[in-house]
């Protein structure tokens, strides 16, 4: 059934191609609104073409929901369907309720509010445990908005449930809570304007165009974990984060994919201070990069699926990046601008595993090769076999396997040796 009076709010938009140079927020059509006739239909009108958008949907009867994709202008009639919500009829006791403010005390409209976990205490005799747990496996609310006062109301599924919330408003910086339990409290919430942090990509004194630069927190705990942000560099290759959380350690580091045969950027620590302040970084130097080649090779012979992906990620506890190559017919793969330091190497392929000859398998799970790379691989081999990877048992895992894995990670990326029976040329 079409919801009429819904009010339509662009959230974020990207470019159609590449890396934007503004923060997702900060487009000015993300100023823009429409609010939902009889039928259900709104209309946006003069949108940058070259952009993408992602819609915020507000009606008063109904969850407030997001657009399931970016869309795209004059592409087909978007469909947003929304699902009523149930506060009115429910218990105190299962709202959570607060309120967010900017650094003056004034309401902020329009914050999006979502959940990221929640701590609920289950009783067992003779003490008590504490779970910890995603919001989405809790049955909380997936999102609240505020409304013109900045109030918002959240649904929880348990009395006495705390939710750690992360808390988002056009130009100013994200947030995230400490747990807040659900009842007659009003929390209130205040959002800074953030941190700026600057720079340049420059190679051999030279600015460097359409270069991806990401940041992500140091500390990636659940409680207090922001997500990660990328941004592009223009013309003179400078870039810029605007409204980043402040009193944060962070890891900033370039995009192996926007870089690739021009090199690498390491990750390189900043701590962000107060609100309002500025981190110059001053030149980010490319740096080399090296190149993994080898080749996908199935134990039992059979050829390689089509579109069969290989991701090659860089230490997960460093930056928060990762690139994607698709396998050629006979099992070759390139990696290009990967920097020096730990790696990841994963594939899914339906019905196959790696192999535990793989030299750098992971110990623990056995789903994927971590190295360290320091030098160009022109021959990883990467072995697959029939069957499904056994059922991680982490009773059964002591420090001498956990020695094992560190002493592997640290060494250089190996696949499988060839043997001396295989008539691979």
């Amino acid at each position: 059934m079409p919801v009429a009076g819904s009010q339509i709010f662009i959230s974020t938009a990207a470019p159609l191609n590449g890396l934007g140079v503004l923060c997702p927020s900060c487009y000015p059509d993300c100023q823009k609104s429409a609010v939902s006739d009889a039928s259900g239909r709104f209309t946006l009108k003069e949108l940058d073409p070259e952009l993408k958008f992602r819609l915020l949907v507000i009606s008063r009867d109904f969850k407030p929901t997001y657009s399931p994709t970016y869309l795209v202008p004059g592409a087909d009639e978007a469909v947003v369907a929304l699902k009523p919500h149930t506060l009115d009829a429910s218990k105190p006791e299962l709202i959570l309720t607060g309120r967010v403010v900017n650094e003056s005390g004034d309401p902020v409209p329009y914050a999006a509010v979502e959940p990221q976990s929640v701590r609920r205490l289950r009783k067992k005799q003779p003490f008590i445990q504490e779970d910890i747990v995603l919001a989405s496996q809790r049955g909380c609310d997936a999102l609240a908005v505020t409304d013109d006062q900045g109030m918002f109301r959240l649904g929880v599924a348990q009395e006495g449930d705390e939710v750690q919330l992360l808390v988002k408003a056009t130009s100013l910086a994200p947030k995230t809570t400490k747990p807040l339990v659900a009842g007659k409290t009003i929390h209130t919430i205040e959002l800074g304007t953030g941190v700026w942090v600057t720079g340049k990509v420059v190679k051999n004194g030279l600015p460097l165009a359409g270069v991806g630069v990401g940041m992500v927190q140091k500390d990636r705990s659940s409680i207090g974990f922001l997500g990660n942000f990328e941004v592009g560099t223009d013309s003179d290759g400078r870039f810029e984060f605007s409204h980043m959380t402040p009193e944060q350690t962070w890891l900033i580091y370039g995009l192996m994919n926007s870089l690739k045969d021009s090199g690498s950027i390491p990750a390189r620590p900043l701590t962000t201070r107060t609100n309002g302040s500025t981190v110059d970084l001053g030149d980010l130097e490319v740096q080399p990069g090296y190149q993994i080649e080898g080749r996908l090779v199935f134990s039992d012979g059979k050829p390689v699926p089509p579109d069969t992906r290989l991701i090659l990620s860089r230490d997960p506890s460093g930056a928060w990046d990762s690139q994607i190559v698709i396998a050629k017919v006979d099992g070759h793969f390139s990696f290009a601008g990967v920097p020096p330091g730990r790696v990841v190497i994963s594939t899914k392929i339906p019905e196959y595993h790696l192999s535990q000859k793989n030299m750098s398998i992971d110990v623990i799970f056995g789903q994927f090769l971590w190295g360290t790379i320091k030098e160009d691989i022109h021959d990883l081999r990467l072995l697959v076999e029939p069957g499904s990877p056994s059922k991680v048992d982490f009773s059964r895992f002591g420090q001498k396997d956990r020695d094992e894995n560190e002493r592997r990670q640290s060494n250089p990326l190996r696949g499988a040796p060839l043997g001396p029976s295989s008539d691979e040329q």
